[in-house]
């Protein structure tokens, strides 16, 4: 006897309808695919238009996250100490919230005083061009913009700092 699962990736509350990827699927050791999407900063409220294309010269790090998902809760403290700790270094981290609305993701950073700039997805354009398969998932990008790793699940405090610094010292 097998057994299926099935997971439903649409919140219960929301009708939603996913676009179909118009470009490649991100691939480690190629140029890392380019999208526009508005950041928040949690601290300022400040939102700004990001586009992974106009950080050259920064490691980026994406993690694809929500604020529904448990395992991205559990890590979400350890993003927020790596994060403080490599901001001023050269590194761009932007959790792209996965299928929420604004007050949703917001609110969960703010609520729990996490200061990590939230990326918003509506509509998850770049959930599908990125193809996610999971949350969390983490993508590292390097200062010449190239797709060094992806990284589906949860990271350690430690494995999050060993990314970035790798990338920051090559």
């Amino acid at each position: 006897m097998g057994i299926v699962l099935g997971i439903n990736w649409v919140r219960g509350d929301q009708d939603f309808d996913f676009p179909l990827p118009t470009g490649p699927a991100p691939v480690v050791g190629q140029p890392a695919p380019d999208f526009a999407i508005p950041l928040v900063d949690t601290a300022t409220g400040e939102t700004v238009t990001f586009r992974p294309s106009e950080q050259k010269g920064k490691v980026i790090w994406l993690n694809i996250w929500a604020s529904w998902c448990a395992p991205c809760r559990a890590e979400m403290p350890d993003i927020q100490k790596v994060w403080e700790e490599f901001q001023g270094q050269g590194v761009m981290l932007v959790a792209i919230a996965y299928n929420e609305p604004y007050d949703d993701s917001t609110g969960y950073m703010e609520r729990n005083k996490f200061t990590v700039p939230v990326g918003l997805d509506p509509g998850a354009k770049v959930v599908t061009e990125y193809r996610l398969t999971g949350l969390p998932t983490h993508f590292f990008i390097d200062k010449e913009g190239v797709m060094q790793e992806i990284r589906p699940g949860s990271l350690t405090r430690e494995g999050m700092r060993e990314r970035l610094q790798k990338l920051l010292n090559s």
